[in-house]
């Protein structure tokens, strides 16, 4: 993946793709479809679709309790060894996040709900408060992603931890 693929994203592309994904009723496959349209780029489309759910996801469960977010996420290698990278490697992680929590204290609509639904993060919160207990003092795990090859984030991580890949 070029330098280019992991530069910011625009916020418009951002908030599309929030549309889409948390349009009411739309299957998976009219998600794949229109958001990569709108991204115009396969490896760009699938990061957005993973992404977007688990960080709305975070910002709400970060509303429920006092829970401690990591600050890593997991990819597998081409190898199919899991690799534990930072979460600022991921540029619709950093942006997404801040987009997310402006939304959540302004205008946080259906489609964010919807969206954030769609997270690991949320069905495990809902599986801790369902079983009785607080959110308080849980700490989190970060997403482990399965479509997109921790290779991609190779050049964001550093050189220490690149030479045991």
């Amino acid at each position: 993946m070029s330098d280019q693929e992991m530069t910011p994203i625009e916020s418009e592309v951002l908030e599309t793709a929030i549309e889409i994904i948390g349009e009411e009723g739309i299957s998976d496959e009219e998600i794949e479809e229109r958001v990569l349209a709108l991204a115009k780029d396969a490896m760009l489309a699938r990061r957005l679709i993973d992404w977007l759910p688990e960080i709305l996801g975070a910002v709400a469960v970060g509303h429920m309790g006092k829970v401690n977010f990591v600050d890593t996420f997991s990819a597998k290698t081409m190898q199919g060894k899991w690799k534990s990278i930072p979460m600022k490697a991921e540029p619709i992680y950093v942006q997404g996040h801040k987009l997310a929590q402006e939304a959540w204290h302004r205008d946080w609509t259906r489609a964010h709900e919807r969206v954030a639904f769609r997270s690991a993060i949320m069905r495990s919160a809902g599986q801790v408060l369902d079983s009785g207990q607080s959110l308080d003092g849980v700490t989190t795990s970060g997403p482990a992603l399965i479509g997109i090859p921790a290779e991609i984030y190779r050049s964001e991580v550093p050189l220490l931890q690149r030479l045991f890949w």
